[in-house]
């Protein structure tokens, strides 16, 4: 798979897949300027989790980070709002995937994350008594992330190095 092949995979453009090869992490090249898929395939899925997301629901899979199946309305907190975000962590440990609440809310006051749908004594009904997301809007954030992780894994033919 050349360069160009996986930038349109992965829809970044060339520079970026161009980036991403010359990463310490990234699968050694089959042949000169060509590299196994799936070997991408398995490096995307554990460093660019947003990424790989997004090629695998092009592809049909609607669901690919198994992201759990509730109400589009259902509303969520800071906290379970953090608790989704563990998804597109999977290079840290089990107890350390989930984005603080304080930083969802930094987050949110910065502009990375989407304005709360509701919060308390905002007029509608029925009333809150906690700033929340509606899943759908915590679902779209989540597959629409697309950064590389900063803490990033090799991986292999024979499987997966940390690194």
């Amino acid at each position: 798979m050349p360069l160009r092949a996986i930038a349109a995979r992965y829809d970044v453009a060339e520079q970026a897949a161009r980036r991403w090869s010359k990463d310490e992490t990234f699968p050694e090249a089959a042949k000169k300027g060509r590299w196994d898929p799936a070997l991408v395939d398995r490096w995307m899925r554990l460093n660019n989790p947003g990424a790989w997301a997004y090629a695998q629901r092009r592809e049909g899979n609607e669901n690919p980070l198994g992201l759990p199946e509730l109400p589009e309305k259902e509303l969520l907190d800071a906290r379970r709002f953090g608790e989704m975000m563990a998804h597109l962590r999977p290079n840290l440990p089990e107890g350390e995937r989930a984005v603080p609440p304080t930083t969802i809310r930094t987050y949110e006051a910065r502009g990375f994350v989407p304005a709360a749908d509701r919060r308390p004594e905002d007029g509608a009904e029925p009333a809150v008594d906690f700033v929340g997301w509606y899943w759908s809007t915590v679902r779209e954030r989540i597959y629409a992330s697309r950064q590389l992780s900063a803490t990033r894994v090799a991986v292999t033919a024979a499987g997966r190095e940390e690194s």
